[in-house]
């Protein structure tokens, strides 16, 4: 358990550096009027200088509660600033962004759980985000002509990346330097297998990058620290030799991605979301938990692609296409990623079984459309029985359901070399994950935002048809498809945790 409490010493080093840290915005609002600096200049100057403090902190501050207290107060300070328009020097920006408050509070849930075990890991994750994202930000804002491209919101430049790659790496490469002998014992792995711990190094920088990559409107001063602290806690806390598993799983998520992007399974987005989310299961569980997401993916793109002519005229009507963006990645993948860290945080085997739920729920769900649509009987509502229309949000078809229910079979069936099942549960599984996708035919039927194209009265779920705005016509605005599929698969891998709970 962490140690809360803090001592006058505690109280003294805490108000030296809460002072430095003041200081240091002060100093930077004060340079910013005075020679009329831009803002990203100011900003990331602080940003660094506050990643710089807190780096060379934890001889100072043995106990965990100090510096919980400092993270809790600046994220009070920079919300409070944020809202009241102070400081403009580090919170005026081209775009709205919270990034001020995620920064403190990123080291907050680091500190608590971590601090006194691993200062090496918390320090180093924060550093990154001090050094790398300042050098992306200023590298982006300083290059006349950079190639830009979008993850999600936010524009990037590839130039802005390679520079955060250099700046996590240089951030690893100091905490092994000064904290040898921390926690993560990065000095030990490094004498141990030279290239092993480069390769390892190099897989953390790149996983790093891909996350404020991926990362809109500040949320990386949250994303970037946490997940670098996940995958340095992977690599060296004693789960996996200097990080090989890790190491092959950036390998992997990177390999496929690429592939994918080539054959045009994924779009640029999606390619950088399949990355990162195959860093994170490979590197959590090996082949045992990425081989049933591996399938789905492998065998539902086939799918999407089978006999596309057939399936062309619900381009029209379906938001999205067959080349899956990094919001369908989430939709299918989130939760199974998070199931696949609660996996290595907590230990339970409870959390595999919630994962192969989850990874049937988007299986029989997308099996079930793809091959639904390929139906020669018109498709009944799922709750009212009613025919309706082919491709309308909550129809279903026994042949969509027959492929559904096959495709949860095949994907909890990868599981078998792994884990053997028992009959019950492998049965349980399946029956959750067909579950699973009523529950997403249910919600397209009655929450899903349904809209209607005022040039030629098609109902779609489009916001935009024949180059016009369309006309929403009932369900909830946000929620869209890819939050049915989210919701759908919460759904069902809750009901199955109520059931093993209960069992």
């Amino acid at each position: 358990m962490p140690t809360l409490a803090i001592g006058n010493n505690d109280l003294l080093h805490l108000g030296l550096l809460a002072g430095a840290i003041l200081l240091f915005l002060l100093l930077a609002e004060y340079l910013r009027k005075r020679f009329s600096l831009s803002d990203e200049v100011t900003r990331k100057t602080v940003h660094i200088a506050t990643g710089v403090l807190i780096f060379f902190a934890p001889p100072f501050f043995p106990r965990a509660g100090a510096v919980a207290l400092i993270a809790a107060a600046f994220v009070m300070l920079n919300m409070l600033a944020y809202f009241k328009g102070w400081l403009a020097s580090v919170h005026h920006s081209a775009r709205r962004s919270h990034g001020t408050v995620y920064y403190p509070l990123a080291l907050l849930l680091l500190a608590v759980p971590l601090w006194e075990r691993y200062p090496d890991l918390v320090v180093a994750s924060i550093l990154v985000m001090a050094l790398g994202d300042a050098a992306a930000g200023i590298t982006g804002e300083s290059i006349a002509r950079p190639v830009r491209y979008r993850v999600t919101s936010d524009e990037k430049s590839l130039q802005g990346s390679i520079a955060m790659l250099g700046g996590t790496v240089l951030a690893l490469l100091l905490t092994t330097l000064v904290y040898p002998d921390g926690g993560l014992q990065l000095g030990h792995a490094f004498n141990h297998d030279p290239l092993l711990f480069a390769a390892a190094l190099l897989a953390v920088a790149l996983f790093a990058t891909g996350w404020e990559a991926a990362s809109s409107r500040g949320l990386d001063n949250l994303t970037v620290p946490l997940f670098t602290a996940f995958a340095l806690y992977l690599s060296f806390a004693g789960h996996d030799p200097a990080g090989a598993r890790f190491a092959q799983g950036v390998a992997l998520g990177g390999g496929v991605a690429l592939l994918s992007l080539r054959l045009r399974l994924l779009t640029v987005s999606g390619a950088v979301a399949t990355a990162l989310l195959a860093a994170v299961i490979f590197g959590s569980g090996g082949w045992a938990w990425t081989l049933p997401i591996f399938l789905f993916f492998l065998l539902s793109s086939f799918l999407s692609k089978w006999r596309r002519r057939a399936k062309q005229r619900f381009d029209t009507v379906f938001e999205k296409g067959g080349t899956r963006d990094a919001g369908q990645v989430a939709a299918n993948g989130a939760l199974a990623g998070a199931l696949a860290v609660a996996g290595v945080l907590f230990g339970m085997a409870e959390f595999y079984l919630l994962y192969l739920v989850a990874i049937a729920v988007v299986t029989a769900d997308t099996w079930g459309t793809e091959l639904g649509i390929l139906s020669r009987r018109t498709p009944r509502h799922v709750l009212t029985w009613k025919h309706i229309p082919a491709g309308s949000s909550g129809g279903v078809t026994m042949l969509g359901s027959l492929g559904g229910a096959l495709g949860a079979c095949v994907v909890t069936a990868s599981a078998l070399p792994f884990e053997p099942l028992p009959a019950l549960t492998f049965s349980g599984i399946v029956v959750a994950g067909v579950a699973g996708s009523v529950f997403d035919s249910a919600l397209g039927a009655t929450l899903q935002a349904q809209y209607r194209c005022a040039q030629c009265g098609q109902n779609t779920e489009k916001t935009l048809h024949c180059d016009t705005a369309t006309r929403q016509l009932s369900g909830w605005r946000w929620m869209n498809n890819d939050a049915v599929n989210l919701l759908s698969t919460a759904l069902a891998v809750a009901m199955a945790a109520v059931l093993l709970a209960a069992w």
